[in-house]
Formats: structure tokens, sequence, C-alpha cells
């Protein structure tokens, strides 16, 4: 059996792109973890304003594009090769790994809103406890309020009686 030389670049050729794709996205799918796994470690340490806001947005940018741009159903029009290609996928567990991902940026996304919750609640507890002492102040003002108000009714009272007096000829010695 002579051996073909050509035979080897057209199979270099035709099943290395499909390989290649799939390699690509393992490794797009690894650096991702990667990020993930960053991430929780910074919400771990305490950093956790600087790891939910602007790194998260960032995570899931990557993911959507990952997902849009280079999770293919499909690479050729031959069946050969999309059989290759997924044998490929399958043999580096890309659609496991995606599904890895999507789940723990998930876990870090609920992980994420219930410290931005918590903080929230802190807020809101020493709003509320501003409020529980300017409410207490208010009803220490109106009560010497309520004093002023009652001498000057007192004071109005007295007036009106006098003028009252004075009009229907009442004595002037009271």
């Amino acid at each position: 059996i002579e051996f073909d030389a050509l035979r080897l670049p057209i199979v270099r050729d035709k099943y290395f792109i499909p390989w290649l794709v799939a390699w690509v996205q393992d490794l797009v799918l690894q650096h991702i973890s990667r990020h993930c796994a960053k991430l929780l470690r910074d919400l771990e340490g305490g950093k956790i304003a600087d790891a939910c806001v602007p790194e998260f947005d960032h995570l899931r940018a990557e993911i959507l594009e990952f997902d849009a741009v280079c999770y293919l159903n499909r690479v050729s029009n031959r069946a050969v090769l999309n059989r290759w290609y997924e044998i490929s996928q399958d043999g580096l567990a890309v659609e496991s790994a995606f599904e890895d991902v999507n789940r723990g940026v998930t876990a870090l996304d609920s992980l994420c809103k219930l410290h931005e919750q918590k903080a929230a609640s802190e807020k809101l507890q020493a709003v509320g406890a501003k409020l529980d002492i300017n409410v207490e102040a208010i009803k220490s003002i109106q009560g010497k309020v309520d004093w002023v108000e009652l001498f000057i009714i007192a004071a109005y009272s007295v007036y009106l009686i006098h003028y009252l007096g004075v009009n229907f000829g009442f004595h002037s010695v009271y």
C-alpha cells in the first residue's frame, strides 16, 4: 500500500478547523469559569461592591458574546464535518462546560443580588433609626408648641373677655 502524501493535508484542512473551533470554545469557557471563580473569591473576601457591579456586568457580556458568536450549532454544510465537530465538542465537554458556567453565573448573580439586598436593608434600617430620632425630636417640639399655643389662647381669652366686658358695660374690677 502506497502512502498518499496528499491525504494528510486534506484531512488536516477538513477536520482541524472544526476541532479548533471546539477547542477555542473550551478555552473561552475555561476563561469565563476562571473569571467567575475570581468574582466568587472577591465576594468571599468582602469586595462585594467591587465584584458585583462592574465586573459582573462584564462577565455577563462575555457569556452573551460567547453564546452569540462562539457557540455554534454547525461549522459546515457537510454533514461529516458537523459530526466531527459534535464529536470534538463531546470530547472536550463543551456543552457541559457551558451549562456549568451558566449555572455558576446564575448562582453568582443570586449571591450578588442577595448582598445588594442586604446592603439596601442595612441602609433602610439606618434611615429608619434616624427617622425614629427625628420623630422623637418632633414630638418634643410639638409638646412645647402645645404649651405656647395654650398660653396664647389663654391670653386671647382674657383680652376677649376684657373687651366684651367693656363693650357690655361690666365693671372693670375683675
